[in-house]
């Protein structure tokens, strides 16, 4: 989990520097209003609330601000497939040491 939120982290960052360097070039790509809707967009990232965020990246018509909160949505649901195989998988190996005691238990007697 640490290692999405560092991704995060470093995707945000990227935008924003972005963002703030075309604002510096009086590029009218963003206006302080788009600006204040992506940090909202990722206020609702933060919060969990992945529906509104899509939502709202749609309403900005910014294929590239758009193309990343998906990009992040889909990651994130990777990631949290990939921890349930791995819990699965976990639980599994722990079930057969447990199988393979009682075994070694049993024979013994």
């Amino acid at each position: 989990m640490k290692i999405a939120r560092l991704i995060t982290a470093i995707l945000v960052s990227i935008f924003l520097f972005n963002t703030t360097y075309v604002l510096s070039d009086n590029n009218n790509d963003f206006s302080k209003n788009r600006v204040e809707q992506a940090r909202s967009i990722f206020k609702q990232i933060e919060k969990g609330n992945w529906s509104l965020a899509l939502k709202k990246s749609k309403k900005i018509n910014n294929k590239m601000l758009s193309d990343l909160i998906y990009w992040l949505y889909l990651n994130k649901k990777r990631i949290m497939q990939i921890f349930m195989i791995i819990k699965i998988l976990l639980l599994k190996i722990l079930i057969f040491q447990i199988n393979l005691i009682c075994n070694i238990y049993r024979n013994t007697k």
